[in-house]
This record gives C-alpha cells, sequence and structure tokens, in this order.
C-alpha cells in the first residue's frame, strides 16, 4: 500500500529496530512505520537462514510474538488479520517471485519479491533483509516461510510508502509454482493515481498492447502508453519512442513517489511485430500468448476475466510495420485532379505525435529526355501549418487538398495543402530530423521497391484509390469497405510498394476520428 506522509512521528521500539510512525495518506489512513537501524549493532542478528532443517536461532520465537498471517492480510486493509504497523508477522508457504538484488539504500542489505501461493490482488510484498539472513541467492519459484516485521518503507525523495517485510529470518521449503502475472487491461490503472495501484503493488502483473511514448532515460527508466513508468531494477533493455510492444509483464513496484513496473528478465517483454530498435537488429520468433489466468494445481483462476481478446491465430502477422505509414491514397476523385488525399495510419499501440514531420510531393522530370530528376517539394509541415499532430493507436491521420478553389469532396480531415501532386508521381513523409519515414508512388523513381499503378486515368474523375493491406494475403476484395480485412488496419509493410499495396474501386480515406482499427497481431486489453 502507498500513502502519503505528514510530518507527526512516534517512536516505537522492537528489538533491533526503531521504527518511526508516520500518518498515511489515501481512503485507509492508516499509519505507516519507517524503519531506521540504530547503529551497525543493532543490524546484527542471531538468526541464521534456516535452510534444510538448520537452527536459526529463532526456536523462541512464537504466535504470540510472530503472528502467523497472509502477504495478502498484510497488505489488505480491510483484511481481519490485518496487522499494526511494526508487528513481526510469520508468512508461511511464499512463492518468490523476482530476482534478488542489492538494496542501494541500507548497506549490506537486499531485496526481493514474494506472493502467495493463489497470487492476485494484494498477494505481493518486497522482502528486504541482511544478505547473511538471506544466504543463497533466492531463485524466482522458491518457496519460503518468512519471520520478520511488517513495516512501511519511504525513501528520502518519496511522499508515499511501501509495504515491506524486514525479515529476521527465512526458511527454504523447495521450489513451488510461480503464480502467473495478473493481466491489467488499462496501463493507467497502476499508475500514482490508478484504481488498481495498491491493489497490485509487489505483484507479477502484466500489460498488453503498450507502446513506449519515451525513449530509455539516463535512469534506465522509460514511460509507455497511459502515463506508466517501466523500470530497469532487474532488467533493462534500450528502448525509443513508438516501439511496440504486444505486452510488458513485472513486478509493480513502489519507489521514488511513482508506481513502476520492473520486468524481470528479457522474457517478460514481448515486442510487437520486429525489434527495430534492438541491438542486433534480429526479428525474434513468433512468441504465442497465454490469455489465461488458471494455473494447474495453483488454485487461482481468472475470476470472471475475458480472455476472449487474444491474438487471432489465423493472422498472419508478417512484416507488421513498427512506425507510421502511408495507408492510402488518390491522385483524383469525384471532383477531378484536385481532389485528392493522403491517409497515414499509426500500426503501433502507442500514441505517435508527428508534429515537425513533413508530408513531401515529388516532382519528376527529365530535361530533353535525358537524365531523370526528382524534386520533393513541402505540402505540410504536421503541427505548425494545421491542428496538433497526433495519430492515436491503430489510426489515422487525413491530409487533404484544399484550397479556395475546391479539392478534397470529403468533409473531415486532420491536415491540409494547396498544392498537389500529379498522376505519374509520388508522396512521402519525413521526421522532425529529415529521415524518410514511408513513401509510394506511382514512379519507379518515388517509390519503395516497384511502383503500383494508377488506377484512375490521367484525366476526369475517379473514385477508385491505393490502400496498403492489412496482410500479406490481403486483396481488394477483402481490403474494401465491407470486406473482411476492412477494420483490421493497413499495417503490412516490407518495403515494396507493388507487394504492399492494393487498388480499391471506391475509395475510403478514413481521418482521426475515424473508428480506430481491429489489430488481430495484437493481443487485445483484458479488462478487469
Amino acid at each position: 500500500m502507498s500513502f502519503k506522509a505528514v510530518f507527526y512521528f512516534v517512536l516505537i521500539v522492537v528489538p533491533n529496530l526503531v521504527l518511526f510512525s508516520s500518518e498515511g495518506c489515501g481512503g485507509n489512513n492508516l499509519k505507516h512505520i519507517r524503519l531506521y537501524p540504530q547503529s551497525d549493532g543493532s543490524l546484527d542478528s542471531d538468526a541464521g537462514v534456516k535452510d534444510s532443517g538448520t537452527d536459526s536461532g529463532l526456536d523462541n520465537l512464537n504466535d504470540d510474538v510472530f503472528k502467523t498471517v497472509t502477504v495478502y492480510g498484510i497488505q489488505n486493509p480491510s483484511d481481519p488479520l490485518h496487522p499494526e504497523i511494526g508487528t513481526g508477522v510469520n508468512v508461511k508457504g511464499v512463492i518468490v517471485t523476482s530476482p534478488n538484488v542489492t538494496d542501494t539504500t541500507e548497506k549490506g542489505f537486499s531485496k526481493f519479491f514474494v506472493e502467495d501461493r493463489n497470487g492476485g490482488a494484494f498477494s505481493g510484498i518486497l522482502i528486504i533483509a541482511r544478505d547473511e539472513i538471506i544466504g543463497v541467492t533466492p531463485d524466482v519459484a522458491d518457496m519460503m516461510d518468512i519471520t520478520g516485521y511488517y513495516v512501511e518503507n519511504h525513501y528520502d525523495t518519496d511522499t508515499c510508502s511501501s509495504s515491506v517485510i524486514a525479515a529476521e529470518n527465512i526458511s527454504r521449503l523447495g521450489k513451488g509454482e510461480s503464480p502467473l502475472p495478473v493481466k491489467i487491461g488499462d496501463p493507467r490503472d497502476i499508475t500514482p493515481t490508478g484504481k488498481l495501484s495498491d491493489e497490485y503493488e509487489g505483484v507479477y502483473i502484466e500489460v498488453n498492447n503498450v507502446g513506449a511514448i519515451s525513449s530509455t532515460g539516463g535512469n534506465g527508466r522509460w514511460k509507455a502508453t497511459g502515463g506508466l513508468q517501466i523500470g530497469s531494477l532487474f532488467y533493462s533493455r534500450p528502448v525509443i519512442e513508438g516501439e511496440a510492444f504486444e505486452s510488458i509483464g513485472g513486478i509493480l513496484h513502489f519507489d521514488s513517489g511513482e508506481y513502476v513496473l520492473e520486468p524481470r528478465s528479457n522474457d517478460d517483454i514481448r515486442i510487437l511485430g520486429h525489434r527495430f530498435n534492438d541491438l542486433d537488429g534480429s526479428v525474434p520468433d513468433a512468441q504465442s500468448v497465454d490469455a489465461g489466468l488458471t494455473s494447474p494445481d495453483s488454485g487461482f483462476s481468472d475470476g470472471g476475466i475475458d480472455g476472449g481478446n487474444s491474438m487471432d491465430a489465423g493472422a498472419d502477422c508478417t512484416a507488421r510495420a513498427g512506425h507510421v505509414v502511408i495507408s492510402q491514397f488518390a491522385s483524383r476523385g469525384p471532383l477531378g485532379g484536385n481532389d485528392e488525399f493522403v491517409e497515414l495510419f499509426n500500426p503501433v499501440s502507442a500514441p505517435r505525435d508527428i508534429s515537425g514531420w513533413k508530408l513531401e510531393a515529388a516532382s519528376i522530370s527529365s530535361p530533353d529526355g535525358g537524365v531523370v530528376s526528382v524534386q520533393w517539394n513541402v505540402r505540410v509541415s504536421f503541427g505548425v501549418e494545421n491542428r496538433d499532430a497526433v495519430i492515436g493507436p491503430d489510426s489515422y491521420f487525413l491530409v487533404v487538398n484544399k484550397n479556395s478553389q475546391g479539392g478534397y469532396s470529403g468533409s473531415d480531415f486532420d491536415a491540409k495543402y494547396t498544392s498537389g501532386f500529379t498522376d505519374s508521381s509520388g508522396v512521402r513523409i519525413i521526421d522532425s530530423e529529415g529521415n524518410v519515414v514511408d513513401s509510394a508512388g506511382f514512379s519507379p523513381h518515388v517509390s519503395e521497391g516497384g511502383e503500383v499503378k494508377n488506377p484512375c486515368p490521367a484525366s476526369g474523375s475517379c473514385i477508385a484509390s491505393v490502400l496498403r493491406k492489412a496482410y500479406p494475403g490481403s486483396t481488394s476484395e477483402s481490403m474494401k469497405e465491407g470486406g473482411s480485412d476492412f477494420e483490421s488496419g493497413n499495417g503490412y509493410d516490407t518495403d515494396d510498394n507493388l507487394s504492399d499495396f492494393v487498388f480499391i474501386e471506391k475509395r475510403t480515406p478514413r481521418y482521426s476520428g475515424s473508428v480506430p482499427a481491429v489489430n488481430a497481431c495484437q493481443q487485445r486489453n483484458i479488462i478487469f
């Protein structure tokens, strides 16, 4: 549980420890305690590690001094067995859910997380102990009995605290079965103001269908969809803004005033599509997605959570783009040559801010039949000449030719330009640093790979367009409005326009207010 500290203190003394109590914040209004060792001597303990029957030196402990409780009882203030802060507690048969790491705030201490065997809300807690008490480094899935003191720990920069058992004795019972992650539908629910943060502090959880809205910072943290902080306590990897993730698992840890999701290893991170910023540039093998929450013999079920929105096993997710793409374009329309548009699509699960990006149109010339020359001319500077340029997850952004003489025949769009592109040229988008993000066109001089053929004649009106496919097997028939792939987005990208696009007889431009695509290549949110 986390609670804001206000400044009154009461000295409480328990063996070898000094505990300061401070009034909590939040709905529970509990009093919480910070652990302050009085001296190096006060940190010494006669308590050894009780392993395989070894005498721990704590035979005199009993339930009158150390209360047998569950982690659930400690973390849930509504539980009838919830102990007072500073109480000696004994939790039995808990499962280690994280690696053991050195505590950087207390010399000679280490810490790791455990959960009740059944997992779920209020089931996880942080264990802190001197290294000699921990003994052999704990591994994930180790089963333990732990005796110690229930405290609330906060650091100097924290305004709130996290629940801790300051261990006096650890008895290893062998290997258990690690709880499966609790799947959180909305990452905003586990941020500092989230409705589920307190319940899942210390618990192994998983968020699905998220993306990076910031790159890795100097502290190893980065920010994901909904403002969720991803940490580096156990494991870190370089992340760039816009990278998409099928799922991210880890322990929800309260640290420095923030709830931080701490992945335990690379196994907790599943990349969506391909790792376009991975160190070796490799594309990982496809990984299955387990939408269930039931573990054999664990006694823990999903409690009615809908797992029916898992990845579509029939979807071919080969060459799924990890960046904004040109998804549809037309060089003319029902009103003629000026009735044109360029549609952009964000195929990842995080919003993408394209402010500072540009849409450019190609001007192709070949003086006297000589060398072909291509000049790119800016048509739109996003976020400067038009309204905010943020493309939502699996959403669209429509740029049209619109001027005082007419142009685009539709009424809804996101940005406009006043000078179009020809029936035999093409367009591209570049980012704020001048890098080409995507390009498409009707000429081999401007297209990626093979050029697509313009379905419209060189004069008059036309209602057709060129449309990026959703999947490798998508066709003109499946991509048209009402077709089987129409609502599946436009994320197929092999850097070959001829392979990536089809033409449809009736154009279907979509803008930011259109219904987002249903992306079968991502596991959809599971809502509590």
